[in-house]
């Protein structure tokens, strides 16, 4: 039985029915294309019936991020809890969640404040695999501020003692988000459990990945160009930070019409 365009229209029509978004059918969609074109390529099919469907248009999502006050209110709630170097590498590094499972103690010059990511946690064929970044632009040196150098050097000081116990799962020795057996936190986990903890403190529910917009956020408000921000968050091109967090300057812009503003236009005399 071959597989004809309107079997794979049908399939997206099915799983938009079902509640699956856009952007996700449209995932779907790349993949699957991908797989009938080399396909196409050995010549087992003749034509890509992917080429035949009509995918629904993209929804951009607009990213929601917490201000410092917020940030500030997230890292206190988070001290004790499994989700604490999530959090504090997340809200201090803007890391990507695989990023932030993938860092090992290894990779961090707690005595020269550096931190270095060259590698992230990935689901490959139902396991937890450790693998080098997608891009040579995701591997990147970032300085720990102070305070968080004093934090990891808890951490670390914690782990150390949980090491001790008889049943520990010394797999995962090298690696900074660990549970008090030694298992590293899964990825799942860390995504259903993140929402959760921001409405346990009172703030909004926002994804873990809102964090990342989060520090690249206060970084620019703080004064970042576009530039250095690029290289904080690793993107390997300008376009993506740029599109990304053009919304975030608009406060820059107001600001700096402002300093105009009090510097030539005020009244004299």
């Amino acid at each position: 039985m071959s597989l004809r365009g309107a079997d794979l229209q049908r399939f997206y029509n099915h799983r938009i029915e079902a509640g699956i978004s856009p952007n996700t059918i449209r995932r779907y969609h790349a993949i699957i294309h991908h797989a009938l074109g080399a396909a196409v390529k050995r010549r087992k099919i003749a034509a890509n019936p992917a080429d035949e469907v009509e995918l629904p248009k993209q929804v951009k999502h607009i990213a929601r991020f917490f201000d410092a006050e917020q940030s500030r209110k997230l890292l206190q709630a988070s001290k004790g809890t499994k989700l604490e170097p999530v959090v504090l590498i997340a809200t201090c590094f803007g890391l990507r969640r695989g990023e932030i499972l993938g860092l090992r103690w290894p990779c961090v010059d707690l005595q020269r404040g550096v931190l270095r990511v060259e590698g992230v946690i990935a689901k490959i064929g139902g396991k937890l695999v450790y693998k080098r970044p997608k891009t040579e632009a995701s591997v990147r040196c970032l300085p720990i501020p102070h305070a968080v150098v004093e934090a990891l050097k808890s951490l670390w000081q914690q782990q150390e003692e949980n090491r001790k116990r008889r049943r520990y799962n010394h797999a995962w020795d090298d690696f900074v988000c660990v549970d008090a057996q030694g298992n590293i936190l899964h990825p799942d986990y860390v995504t259903h459990a993140f929402p959760k903890l921001c409405a346990q403190c009172g703030l909004p529910e926002i994804r873990l990945h809102e964090l990342r917009h989060t520090n690249i956020s206060i970084l620019l408000d703080r004064g970042a160009s576009m530039k250095e921000v690029q290289e904080w968050a690793g993107h390997s091109r300008f376009s993506t930070t740029a599109d990304t967090y053009a919304h975030v300057l608009a406060g820059s812009k107001n600001r700096l019409a402002q300093s105009i503003d009090s510097a030539l236009l005020e009244p004299i005399g």
